[in-house]
């Protein structure tokens, strides 16, 4: 599937709030997107504002690279704050001082790891 029929495949309000966003204006103020069957430029994508304003966009591969995935602090370098919230992504408690959170986290991580 091309950037373009993902883009819209996608439902109404992420193609509004994607092309308000490559256009500069709130979501809100978008009327229609659609596929640009004029063949302006390069553009492939067609927005209307309320206003009447059509703006031409080009959607590409860019327009689909996922957002990096940030790295984890290491579970030795995480402050007790940081284990405790780690501890509730992994369904695991969260009660405890840091000590014990980090023990939890570590045994869990190694029995998931066999």
């Amino acid at each position: 599937m091309s950037p373009l029929d993902e883009f819209l495949a996608l439902p109404e309000r992420e193609q509004f709030e994607a092309a308000a966003e490559a256009i500069g204006v709130p979501y809100t103020d978008i009327y229609r997107v659609e596929r640009d069957r004029d063949g302006i430029n390069t553009a492939n994508v067609k927005i209307t504002i309320a206003t009447g304003t059509v703006y031409y966009i080009e959607i590409d591969e860019e327009a689909f690279e996922p957002d990096p995935v940030p790295e984890r602090t290491p579970v030795e370098e995480m402050t007790a704050a940081e284990l405790k919230t780690y501890a509730a992504e992994l369904g695991l408690s969260k009660s405890g001082n840091k000590d014990a959170v980090y023990t939890r986290i570590t045994e869990h991580l190694a029995t998931a790891d066999q």
